[in-house]
């Protein structure tokens, strides 16, 4: 994972700066962090997580970043994006918003580019649950640029992603029940 020479990219920043404000929060040295680490099943020593805090390691993987968040009790989530509002690198060519990746990452909504067809295609048909009382059917209009309405069936994925756009308003014939 150490790449001399090479420059720490800046997700792996960001990762690295959330693992020392947890490791002072819960008033561990370097030493413990590494045999948390250990204890769950990667072995890191103090000269790893040192490394790594002082940006002379290039990267984490994912095992590593899971367990982190795992010894540290957080969402994997909560240590890689920030939690303030900022542009985020999602690729080294790609920026995005901290909110959006947030819900990128949770699997709620694509990011600008990607096709929500796709996207939507590998989220597992239970993370697309309604309740009980809901219409088969909805119908959503444009509130900005071209107006437009669609009625989606509500067992269809694309009524969840029309609930999270702020551009698309709910107008079934229960009343407006907003956003959702």
């Amino acid at each position: 994972m150490e790449q001399s020479g090479s420059e720490v990219d800046v997700a792996t920043a960001f990762l690295a700066a959330h693992v020392r404000a947890l490791r002072d929060r819960n008033g561990w040295s370097a030493e413990r962090l590494a045999e948390e680490m250990t204890k769950v099943g990667v072995p890191w020593g103090r000269l790893v997580v040192t490394k790594l805090e002082n940006g002379k390691r290039q990267a984490v993987s994912v095992t590593e970043w899971l367990a982190l968040a795992y010894v540290f009790q957080v969402s994997p989530m909560h240590l890689l994006i920030p939690l303030h509002d900022m542009e985020y690198p999602v690729t080294p060519k790609h920026m995005e918003g901290t909110r959006a990746v947030r819900s990128w990452i949770r699997g709620e909504h694509e990011l600008d580019g990607m096709d929500a067809r796709i996207f939507a295609s590998y989220v597992p048909e239970h993370e697309f649950g309604r309740p009980v009382d809901w219409p088969e059917t909805v119908t959503y209009e444009r509130t900005e640029g071209d107006p437009e309405r669609w009625t989606v069936d509500l067992g269809s994925r694309q009524e969840l992603r029309l609930r999270r756009r702020p551009e698309w308003r709910r107008v079934d014939a229960g009343g407006d029940r907003g956003q959702g």
